[in-house]
């Protein structure tokens, strides 16, 4: 049984997404197209999803160990060239490519840092709704010590919970926050930039059966008609224990 490495996005002249999952044999893909079918079900079992050797490479884990929490065993975690990058000490370049950003998603707002040139991934994969670049130009130790700066603002978190990001998003909270600050920056509208429609009227589930056609995809986050669920790394997918009416 595969487990889930994540919602991985593509873009085309709009951004589209799949599901990367990891097994014994190396990693496999699903299609997430809108109107596509799905039917299979989330576990709370947890399995390896391997590392990343390099900027944009992954490697399996060699066993496909099974794990207690989180999406890597300890060799994976400590091999994971983004390990020490979190912690920050270091593990990338620290050239001046990084930026620090605010999106928001659902009425919660988040600040961030990733590589300038990954901003609107970055965005897209977390699930926002708005986004804005805030400082540009600096390294990984300067961007983090600007995000750890911004985030004493009471209005602005560092994470999001999931279930937050289902909630229908005020228009202007972000363009609020930035002139606040004074910020001198444009927010982004990021609800244009994909091929899905707007998720609502649901409450997130983390495991359990998914089926139907795919309405939606948001960040991490997979719905159907019926249900959104979380697509959390390193949980065992398998296919449904208990078939439904629907699924003959």
């Amino acid at each position: 049984m595969p487990s889930i490495v994540k919602v991985r996005w593509k873009k085309e002249e709009l951004w589209r997404a799949e599901l990367l999952l990891a097994g014994e044999s190396g990693f496999g893909t699903k299609s997430l197209e809108p109107g596509s079918k799905i039917n299979f079900e989330v576990t709370n079992k947890r399995r390896c999803t391997g590392y990343s050797s390099d900027i944009g490479e992954r490697k399996p884990c060699p066993e496909y160990r099974k794990i207690d929490s989180g999406s890597k065993c300890f060799s994976c975690r400590q091999n994971d060239i983004y390990t020490n990058y979190v912690r920050g000490t270091g593990g990338l370049d620290t050239d001046k490519n990084f930026s620090v950003y605010l999106v928001q998603s659902g009425n919660a707002v988040k600040v961030g840092v990733t590589r300038s040139e990954k901003l609107e991934r970055r965005w897209v994969e977390q699930g926002a709704d708005f986004g804005c670049e805030i400082f540009s130009d600096l390294t990984s130790e300067k961007a983090l010590k600007k995000e750890k700066t911004v985030s004493e603002n009471k209005n602005i978190k560092q994470r999001i919970r999931k279930e937050k990001k289902l909630e229908k998003p005020s228009e202007n909270k972000l363009e609020e926050i930035i002139n606040n600050e004074g910020y001198e920056t444009s927010v982004i509208n990021l609800r244009d930039k994909t091929v899905y429609g707007k998720v609502s009227g649901h409450n997130l589930s983390r495991k359990g059966r998914i089926s139907g056609k795919i309405k939606s995809v948001k960040g991490q986050i997979v719905s159907t008609k019926r249900v959104s669920m979380a697509m959390t790394q390193g949980k065992v997918v398998r296919k449904p224990v208990q078939q439904g009416l629907d699924g003959f």
